[in-house]
């Protein structure tokens, strides 16, 4: 299936990347690691992620140990990513 992501997930990545560069850079390795794990997971079974109350097919998919979570939709073949939050940001995609 192929993945997407939608510059608002793709500006969350960067600050992320920039984050853990500047406060924690292992942390960075540890959490590509994560994220990788994760879209494989995704790519194996796109309903993974919980449904959210959203008329637009959001889902959310918890990456607890770097701790984020992955908002995302399916649209047929083709997942979207929209956000990629902290665990407190989860409820603002």
């Amino acid at each position: 299936m192929e993945q997407r992501f939608l510059i608002s997930a793709r500006n969350d990545l960067a600050a992320l990347r920039d984050h853990y560069r500047r406060t924690l850079p292992p942390g960075l390795r540890h959490g590509q690691k994560h994220l990788s794990e994760a879209l494989n997971r995704l790519a194996d079974n796109p309903e993974a992620g919980i449904p959210l109350p959203s008329p637009q097919g959001l889902r959310a998919l918890a990456l607890p140990i770097i701790p984020f979570v992955l908002i995302y939709r399916i649209r047929g073949s083709r997942i979207e990513f929209l956000r990629l939050c902290g665990m407190g940001q989860a409820g603002r995609p």
